[in-house]
């Protein structure tokens, strides 16, 4: 076991369960813990499983060795695979591990049956995720379940805090560290007029924008149900959804039906989001559930006014009338007025967006999240000292 003096680094490794072909929340706050550690106090390692389903390496394993990070893959024979509970604990050994930072169910389970054959510490990042099958919901019985014996769990908002010691996790095993970007990426003179001609925008138009994984939860059907009614209103809007997932031909189908696919812009999974928000004149993220999403802070960084979903960690983030607009959920009336009163009223717009970009520069900076983690190894390796 290491310890948290200075001539020793604390060696880290973050076990990530990740997707199949793209980055998402929980992916790239692990990346961006990585990539901000303090390189002379920590030795980190990144971690992926390989789906047996995928043919191409992780993406977030792609993008990690960009930065030179040191990473592993564990390639799994099935969904879950005991065999990587021995390749796990023989990568821990390795790499001489101290901490073991699992993000998602899957590394959750993985970490734990490993942690059990060897002396390495404990974390989870629960992100929060929305269990809507049977099947999910018995797998986020398990997560939960085992979470109350990890030596720390971090919620990233103070919700996701609240839900967990609802579900019997010791409050002293509990911190609430909340998601951080680095702003800098979001430029707000980034290439507009280029990109509105890439996705065929007009250039008069007045853009809304989504961006995030197309699930059920992310209520993308009530902004499409919100555009059929200002398309009556107001001809000269275009409205952008990016991103993946499992209803996004559902919603594709549901624009047809709704007589907008000459409005609505379906891009699929871009990695260049900024540039994206660039083109946006208002971000909206109607979700039924969330934590503390990196794409709300990332369309705040980059000046863009919000309309969101009053849920979990956003109005930790957005305040009504100040920093962005706050809906109820599903409520497609409330959504249409907002926007509405953004497209009708720059002024208020861009006071909007220029007290969000303030905010979470001021707020949610990754170097920040990134220590207050730091932070947290240190403690959790002093409590196993004597003397301590």
């Amino acid at each position: 076991m290491g310890n948290v003096n200075q001539q020793n680094k604390i060696r880290v490794m973050h076990l990530v369960t990740g997707w199949l072909d793209k980055i998402y929340g929980g992916e790239a706050v692990a990346l961006a813990l990585v990539r901000k550690a303090d390189k002379d106090k920590f030795y980190c390692v990144l971690i992926c499983f390989k789906d047996p389903r995928a043919d191409a390496p992780p993406p977030l394993i792609v993008e990690a060795k960009k930065s030179g990070i040191a990473t592993e893959v564990i390639y799994l024979k099935w969904r879950f695979g005991i065999c990587a509970v021995f390749r796990l604990r023989k990568l821990l050994r390795e790499h001489n591990i101290d901490i073991l930072h699992c993000h998602g169910y899957k590394a959750d389970v993985i970490g734990f049956l490993t942690s059990k054959l060897t002396k390495v510490r404990l974390v989870s990042t629960y992100h929060g995720w929305w269990p809507d099958t049977l099947k999910l919901k018995f797998y986020d019985f398990i997560d939960t379940s085992i979470l109350k014996f990890f030596d720390r769990v971090v919620a990233v908002s103070s919700q996701i805090y609240g839900n967990l010691v609802k579900r019997k996790i010791n409050p002293s095993k509990l911190e609430v560290i909340q998601n951080g970007i680095d702003v800098s990426h979001f430029d707000m003179k980034a290439e507009r007029e280029g990109v509105r001609k890439e996705l065929g925008i007009k250039k008069e138009d007045f853009v809304i924008g989504s961006v995030g994984r197309l699930s059920s939860e992310k209520g993308i059907t009530y902004l499409l149900e919100a555009a059929s009614k200002i398309k009556v209103k107001k001809r000269d809007v275009s409205f952008v959804i990016v991103g993946e997932g499992d209803v996004k031909n559902n919603l594709i189908d549901y624009a047809k039906e709704l007589n907008i696919s000459d409005k609505v812009i379906f891009t699929g999974y871009r990695e260049d989001v900024d540039k994206i928000f660039s083109v946006l004149d208002v971000f909206v993220m109607p979700s039924l559930t969330e934590g503390l999403p990196l794409a709300l802070l990332e369309a705040m960084a980059a000046g863009k006014p919000v309309v969101a979903s009053n849920v979990g960690g956003i109005p930790t983030v957005i305040e009504h009338g100040k920093t962005g607009i706050l809906v109820e959920s599903r409520n497609v009336a409330e959504i249409e007025k907002a926007i509405l009163n953004l497209v009708n009223d720059r002024h208020y717009s861009d006071a909007l967006a220029e007290n969000a970009r303030k905010f979470v520069e001021n707020n949610f900076s990754i170097t920040a999240t990134t220590k207050r983690y730091e932070e947290l190894y240190i403690k959790l390796l002093r409590e196993n000292q004597p003397n301590a």
